[in-house]
């Protein structure tokens, strides 16, 4: 804590606690200003100061320069850094969304958990065929096709039970699945900002609530390469003195699982003949597969800020065929 004379106060340590917290936000005032670092339970914490303090900031980490670059770190050290900044009226605030957005956050993390706890067990069914000299002459192990030869497949009898534990386990994690994309689709029914984006080809209810939820109040991103920014998909850029800036690779900074997602996007909507194809073409030929598909995440982006900032559905749609062709002139 700042005393009035702007030194830092050495106080006791405040239990991490439900009972701890409560107590010590009882003992703050509206004349009180209190900051914390970015941690996953940071925002619930926010809400129970804030109901006593007059002001509660949560810091950026990526930002707090004071903080990430200290030869000496310690939870003293870097509280009374906070504090010092908090003072000065600099530190780098964390945008605290509303609890449907917090809700909305929750969904798509929890279906992201899922998903990756599937992936780690259908790993392990592709590390048991690799250890037992098996190639599965299907393109999906796990569709129809595939588990059938799986299941006719000759394992060892300890192989074979783990296996059948793995698809088991996959099983039960499918139908969780299932029951967090119902939930996101009913979310993608309930926002018009959600079914705004469905108006993107390639971007489906999973992507449009994952982006969603990740941007929270577009009135907060002033234009749109603040939005790449926030997700990562800026280049870097260094420069010192007379020297020109040199770019390198994107920063990545911002949410892992938006910025995978948009990327995921991005290879889905290219497969949509269009200007987001031709765009992914027109930097493929030049730069490669790789930086044309995050060049593409990046105007997607771009693409959402726009339809968000203005309430524009997206422009292009795809001409449907019609069986029909056009009159051609007579010989």
């Amino acid at each position: 804590m700042i005393d009035p004379g702007g030194a830092p106060r050495r106080d006791p340590r405040i239990a991490a606690t439900p009972v701890g917290l409560r107590e010590f936000a009882q003992q703050l005032g509206p004349g009180d200003q209190v900051v914390l670092e970015s941690t996953s339970n940071a925002f619930p914490i926010a809400q129970v100061l804030a109901q006593h303090a007059g002001r509660v900031v949560i810091s950026n980490p990526m930002r707090t320069r004071a903080i990430a670059d200290a030869k000496v770190k310690t939870d003293h050290v870097d509280a009374a850094v906070l504090a010092q900044l908090l003072a000065a009226d600099f530190v780098p605030e964390v945008w605290i969304p509303d609890e449907r957005i917090q809700a909305l956050r929750r969904a798509v993390s929890r279906r992201h958990s899922l998903v990756r706890a599937r992936t780690r067990l259908r790993n392990q069914v592709h590390a048991v065929l690799i250890r037992n000299l098996l190639d599965c002459p299907h393109s999906d192990l796990f569709g129809r096709a595939g588990r059938r030869w799986l299941s006719q497949a000759t394992l060892p009898e300890d192989e074979r039970a783990q296996v059948e534990a793995a698809l088991r386990v996959i099983a039960a994690i499918d139908a969780e699945i299932a029951l967090a994309e119902r939930a996101l689709a009913q979310a993608a029914i309930d926002d018009p900002a959600v079914r705004r984006l469905l108006t993107i080809p390639g971007v489906g209810p999973t992507t449009a609530v994952a982006v969603r939820a990740a941007i929270g109040d577009i009135g907060r991103l002033a234009r749109p390469t603040q939005l790449a920014g926030y997700f990562g998909l800026v280049p870097t850029v260094r420069q010192s003195g007379e020297r020109a800036a040199r770019t390198g690779r994107i920063t990545k900074q911002g949410p892992a699982h938006a910025r995978g997602i948009l990327v995921e996007a991005a290879l889905s909507a290219i497969t949509v003949p269009g200007p987001l194809r031709a765009f992914y073409w027109r930097v493929q030929r030049r730069r490669g597969p790789q930086v044309a598909a995050v060049a593409t995440a990046r105007k997607l982006a771009t693409l959402a800020w726009h339809m968000l900032s203005h309430g524009e559905d997206y422009r292009w749609t795809p001409v449907a065929a019609t069986g029909t062709r056009r009159d051609r002139p007579k010989a």
